[in-house]
């Protein structure tokens, strides 16, 4: 079940700790769009701002089911 989808600008700063980029398509513990995935949270979209970040999320909000909403 998909739920509690966020927006948090908290943790992104380009790299982490050791220095790796972002790699698209592997699993990540980063990214300013979150959402909840049964026992698992999603991260997406760790290069995004404020406002493009809210874009994403308003998309993703008409398009997955109404658990998904905050």
């Amino acid at each position: 079940m998909i739920d509690n989808l966020r927006i948090d600008m908290s943790q992104w700063a380009g790299e982490d700790n050791d220095g790796a980029q972002y790699v698209p398509f592997t699993k990540q513990q980063w990214g300013t769009v979150r959402f909840d995935y049964g026992a698992e949270t999603i991260h997406l979209a760790p290069d995004v701002d404020a406002t493009e970040a809210l874009q994403i999320a308003d998309w993703l909000r008409r398009r997955l089911p109404v658990s998904a909403s905050c």
